[in-house]
């Protein structure tokens, strides 16, 4: 068993509160994480931005009605998931609880054994 504290997200190396924050700068949103992150943070933070574009229609249908249709853009559907959720951990909450999945990937580590 392995338990992942709420502040990281699986499988990065990133904290919920900054990849929130970068999130929203991408979306248009916001001011991006302050203090403004540093080369190998940059990386891991575009890294998962770039899967969590990949995941747009697999998150679309975890969300179903909770989005409004139509909504293919990764900055739409951010803004669209944040106004679901309210946050991060909402959203990752949803995700793990409803459908065993996390926002940027299936992992085995959420499904029970």
């Amino acid at each position: 068993m392995s338990i992942l504290p709420n502040h990281l997200l699986p499988y990065r190396h990133v904290h919920t509160a900054r990849f929130e924050a970068f999130a929203d700068h991408q979306a248009g949103v916001g001011q991006g994480p302050d203090p403004p992150p540093d080369k190998p943070e940059a990386g891991a933070l575009r890294r998962g931005w770039a899967r969590f574009s990949h995941r747009g229609g697999t998150l679309r249908d975890y969300f179903g009605q909770l989005i409004a249709p139509g909504v293919t853009i990764p900055s739409e559907l951010w803004i669209a998931l944040r106004q679901a959720k309210q946050s991060l951990n909402g959203i990752l909450l949803f995700l793990a609880e409803a459908h065993k999945a996390s926002l940027l990937g299936d992992y085995r580590c959420l499904r029970p054994s």
